[in-house]
């Protein structure tokens, strides 16, 4: 909890005390600060992982709930807020109530600060999907397409099938919106909206609505290279930039959400399965990839995912790996990898967990 947040702060006092509360996924005694009394209904939760290296967000409350207790229920991310808790007002505690009060007194001063790192977008090959589903109703089909195809076809599903197996490659969803809609511009040119020869289109332009396509879909921040000045500039590039849809129909050249964090690895190596060290193999290593939803896809899906190698040596009793040599000639466990296809490694940093003894210069790993 960010008690010294503005949300806790005022207009309205809020009454911070905590209560101590067993945490049912991790065993431990948490101070945890009551909104309201169990309803027997869940709220919302956000992970905390789309949130972290975003420079417009703040994430204000962890909490328990039926996802486990890394979910985030209080979060601002531009001048969308947050607020998971599932009680009505008439539930919750006093401190409940002024918190939410306050939560609305302070999104006021984010009126029109549209997020401007997207997460979690619509992608387009989801339209087909929508229209065959017997579940969306035509009723509710402006909740997932933009007024120009709502105006053209109302609530007649076999209207927008008929339209889109032509149009597809030109939906796009608009900054500011959540609804996949035709992309005019790139309709005009012909050119899919995912593709770099709408970037080459828009240079070779030099015009205004060469300027409004790079503006739409290569925005200048440090989630891309420099936006290419020339059709020299763009190739240049290669393959270093790869086009995501569900982070916003943009170009990216480095993942736009943190990799995973300290709990996660921790739960990764704890579930690697491996043989115990004996003495006519003292060290045993096992590895895995941790972070992302759907980690054996992110070599394929071109959506940045950002992912950690972690590796464990299960060292026998009385034996070590050399972990740094220092200058005693000794020299250090190293570890190849080829990694998979579509891969590439992000930051060649690593960081050492487990037991390090220092011994004349030498740093020794023993045990995990």
């Amino acid at each position: 909890m960010r008690f010294e947040h503005p949300i806790f702060q005022g207009p309205l006092p809020v009454d911070s005390t905590t209560v101590e509360k067993v945490d049912p996924y991790s065993g431990k005694t948490i101070r945890a600060w009551r909104v309201h009394e169990d309803i027997g209904r869940p709220g919302l939760v956000a992970s905390r992982r789309r949130f972290v290296d975003s420079p417009d967000s703040e994430i204000l409350a962890g909490g328990i709930n039926m996802k486990g207790d890394r979910g985030v229920p209080l979060v601002r991310e531009g001048n969308i807020f947050l607020w998971g808790f599932a009680a009505s007002p008439s539930e919750m505690t006093e401190a409940g109530i002024a918190a939410l009060v306050n939560s609305v007194a302070y999104m006021k001063g984010f009126d029109g600060r549209v997020p401007s790192r997207r997460a979690g977008v619509i992608e387009r090959d989801r339209w087909r999907g929508i229209l065959d589903s017997p579940y969306v109703k035509p009723s509710r089909l402006s909740v997932y397409f933009g007024p120009e195809l709502v105006a053209a076809h109302g609530e007649d599903k076999a209207a927008y099938v008929a339209d889109l197996e032509k149009r597809a490659p030109f939906l796009h969803v608009a900054r500011g919106s959540a609804n996949l809609r035709i992309d005019p511009e790139a309709e005009e040119l012909g050119v899919p909206t995912d593709s770099l020869a709408l970037i080459r289109a828009a240079l070779e332009a030099d015009d205004e609505r060469g300027r409004r396509i790079l503006d739409r879909y290569w925005p200048e921040d440090d989630l891309v290279a420099a936006r290419p000045r020339s059709v020299e500039d763009l190739d240049a590039l290669g393959d270093t930039v790869v086009f995501s849809e569900s982070h916003g129909y943009r170009w990216l050249s480095r993942a736009p959400e943190a990799g995973p964090e300290r709990w996660e690895i921790e739960d990764a190596f704890d579930a690697l399965e491996t043989s115990e060290p004996t003495e006519f193999a003292p060290a045993i290593f096992s590895a895995c990839f941790v972070g992302g939803y759907n980690t054996p896809e992110l070599a394929s899906d071109k959506r940045l995912g950002l992912v950690t190698l972690a590796v464990r040596a299960d060292v026998l009793d009385g034996w070590h790996v050399t972990v740094e040599g220092g200058d005693s000639g000794l020299a250090p466990v190293s570890i190849e990898v080829d990694l998979p296809p579509g891969m590439m490694w992000y930051e060649p940093g690593y960081s050492i967990e487990g037991e390090r003894r220092a011994v004349e210069g030498v740093v020794e790993g023993h045990g995990r």
